[in-house]
């Protein structure tokens, strides 16, 4: 009998101890409100239409910069074709003064003079592609590019005259 005593004082004060909750997985057998179970649906089905939301938010950000990435590799697949144009040009060009070289018709005093003044005719295709790749960001590449093809224009201009 005492035994049964104990443990029914010790049912007492553990089910005394429950708290009254909303949550179901956190409240006791006895004092569960409806009204807290309410509250607790409501932020539940909050925080869920703040994910919906962040979710939304971040699909629109990954869409726009697949765009912006889909547009600098065409850019970049345009630049690499410029500068391909222009080492195939150079390329011309640097035949071009061998051959009046080989034909005594150009001074070589003007060729050394020409080479000293457009280092680009002397660089190697090599150096100027790994030039190019170096230059990480879009505007960089595009000075690059403008700065060998208003180089490359001097030269044609320069080797002409030596005709």
């Amino acid at each position: 009998m005492y035994n049964f005593r104990l443990l029914l004082m010790c049912a007492v004060v553990y089910l005394s101890g429950c708290k009254t909750t909303g949550d179901p997985t956190k409240g006791g057998l006895f004092g569960w409100d409806e009204e807290k179970a309410k509250q607790r649906q409501a932020a539940l089905e909050r925080r869920a239409i703040n994910i919906n939301e962040q979710m939304r938010a971040l699909e629109t950000e990954n869409a726009s910069r697949n765009h912006t990435n889909k547009a600098l590799q065409v850019t970049l697949t345009d630049q690499k074709k410029q500068l391909e144009e222009l080492l195939t040009a150079r390329d011309q060009l640097i035949d071009k003064v061998a051959l009046l070289v080989k034909s005594d018709d150009a001074n070589q005093a003007k060729i050394t003079q020409l080479q000293t003044l457009h280092p680009w005719l002397n660089t190697s295709r090599e150096e100027v592609l790994r030039e190019f790749r170096k230059a990480k960001q879009e505007h960089h590449r595009t000075q690059l590019l403008d700065k060998l093809e208003l180089e490359m224009t001097k030269l044609v201009k320069e080797i002409d005259m030596l005709d």
